[in-house]
């Protein structure tokens, strides 16, 4: 079975599981027990499973929400829900949601609101219900009110064709048949090199200083990571999941180093900054954003400065 089949066929289950009317299945699947409730049979392992949910959320079969945070003083495991980014799914699933909103408020303090008003009133505190069944309810129903708005706002990028033509640029080797090897191997061929690669093409003007500060380290699990999937779907992934101290932490440490990489950093930060009116969950993330946005540009601004210096010092030769 190619790659392609077990991607579509991933999506057929989870929409399937959401017009589940047996009563027998909760209606948006988790991280928790995807794999093992759903996706063991034709997944080779939970690894595998994983890089397609984030493939197909890349190409935008998928949206995927964060349910519980993760706490690592208290041993909380984050947990991820899983949609198909349908109008019609979308809709009663969100209906559901309210519902399921307005009955936990109700049996936590014995008061009935309305799912906006219990929206309003908790989102501000939203970290302290976390890992409840009231947290999960409020999550689910503020995210999918906001999947609602980005399928109206942002709808080129969610036909079929626009998904289709995503997911082949996503797929190893860009071509998704039955020859298409599987992600979780590593037995494909490494992207074509790019700004930050070893092998990629060199500026007249780029000195070893220029150079050196460019090169990326690409040890560890980063580095295996970057070969199979590279360097901007890795951070798409982190900036969907609010990650930008992993990020930062991947610049100050040279893990994130080319200067494309650190533009690409810089201009996302830029068009997160301007939706915040529509991400409630962003605004607890101004610090980060900040902090990674100067972290991203004075590593651009150092190697505008060695490229100007490598400039000058040539003119000044001739």
């Amino acid at each position: 079975m190619s790659d392609k089949t077990i991607l579509m066929d991933i999506v057929k289950r989870i929409r399937e599981i959401h017009l589940d009317k047996s009563g027998k299945l909760d209606p948006i699947p988790t991280s928790e027990d995807i794999y093992r409730r759903h996706l063991s049979n034709i997944c080779n392992s939970e690894k595998q499973c994983m890089d397609f949910l984030r493939m197909l959320e890349e190409a935008h079969f998928l949206f995927a929400m964060t349910l519980v945070e993760p706490d690592e003083a208290l041993m909380i495991p984050g947990v991820e829900g899983y949609i198909v980014t349908e109008p019609v799914v979308l809709r009663n699933l969100r209906a559901r949601a309210t519902s399921e909103l307005e009955q936990s408020y109700e049996q936590q303090f014995y008061q009935r609101k309305q799912a906006t008003t219990i929206i309003r009133e908790l989102l501000p505190r939203a970290r302290s219900f976390n890992n409840t069944p009231l947290g999960r309810a409020l999550n689910m129903a503020v995210m999918l009110q906001q999947f609602e708005h980005i399928l109206v706002n942002e709808f080129e990028q969610y036909t079929d064709t626009w998904k289709s033509r995503k997911l082949m640029e996503l797929m190893p080797g860009g071509s998704p048949d039955a020859e298409t090897p599987s992600l979780s191997e590593g037995d494909f061929d490494p992207p074509p090199a790019g700004p930050g690669t070893p092998n990629a093409p060199l500026r007249a003007v780029d000195t070893d200083a220029v150079q050196e500060i460019q090169q990326m380290d690409q040890s560890g699990r980063w580095g295996d990571a970057v070969q199979k999937f590279g360097v901007e779907f890795l951070l798409r992934i982190h900036f969907r999941k609010y990650e930008f101290d992993k990020v930062a932490w991947l610049i100050k440490t040279g893990k994130l180093a080319a200067e494309k990489d650190l533009r690409y950093v810089r201009d996302t930060l830029r068009t997160m900054e301007s939706r915040v009116d529509r991400d409630f969950r962003l605004r607890e993330f101004t610090k980060p954003m900040v902090e990674l946005k100067r972290a991203a540009q004075i590593k651009l601004n150092r190697i505008h400065q060695l490229r100007k210096s490598a400039v000058t010092d040539e003119d000044e030769t001739v």
